[in-house]
C-alpha cells in the first residue's frame, strides 16, 4: 500500500502545475501499477484529498459496500467524491497539474501545501490551512469518520 508522509510546500503557476513532492511519486512508483494519483474536493475541510489507484479503489468499494455504519446513500456520497475526482499523473519534471476545477475547490491559487497523512495526502492553500478551524466545518464530520472506520478497520 501506498504510504504518503511530510509536507511540503510548492509553488503553483497560472496553469495550475506544481510539482508533487518526490517522496510522494516515489511512493505511488513502488506500490501501484499506473502513476498517478486521485485527486478530489474533501468531504470536510476546505481542502483537496489525493491518493494512488488502491487508496481510490478503496474509496469506492468502502462507499458502495456501505453496511450499518454508513447510513448515506451510497450514489450520494458517490456523487459527492467520486464524479469530482480527476486521475493526475506527473509529466517529467514530477509536475501534475491542478485543474482550475481542483484550485476552486481547495481555494489555492500560487502555493499549496501538500500533507501526508500516511495512505492519502491533502493539498492545502497556505493561508487557508493557517486559517483553518476545524470547529466550523462538521458538516460532513460524520460521514468522513465513518468513511476512515471502514476504510481502516
Amino acid at each position: 500500500m501506498t504510504l504518503f508522509i511530510s509536507s511540503t510546500l510548492n509553488k503553483v503557476d497560472r496553469k495550475g502545475r506544481c510539482s508533487l513532492p518526490a517522496a510522494y511519486r516515489s511512493a505511488v512508483e513502488a506500490a501501484e501499477t499506473r502513476k498517478l494519483v486521485y485527486i478530489y474536493p474533501a468531504l470536510n475541510e476546505p481542502c483537496l484529498e489525493a491518493g494512488g489507484e488502491s487508496h481510490f479503489k478503496q474509496l469506492m468499494d468502502t462507499i458502495y459496500a456501505g453496511g450499518p455504519s454508513l447510513r448515506e446513500d451510497p450514489k450520494k456520497l458517490a456523487r459527492r467524491i467520486l464524479s469530482q475526482a480527476e486521475p493526475v499523473s506527473w509529466d517529467g519534471d514530477g509536475r501534475i497539474v491542478l485543474s482550475q476545477k481542483l484550485r476552486d475547490a481547495g481555494q489555492i491559487t500560487n502555493e499549496a501545501s501538500f500533507m501526508g497523512l500516511g495512505h492519502s495526502f491533502q493539498i492545502w492553500a497556505p493561508d487557508v490551512y493557517e486559517g483553518y478551524d476545524p470547529d466550523d466545518d462538521r458538516a460532513f464530520l460524520d460521514i468522513q469518520e465513518r468513511l476512515e472506520a471502514e476504510r481502516h478497520g
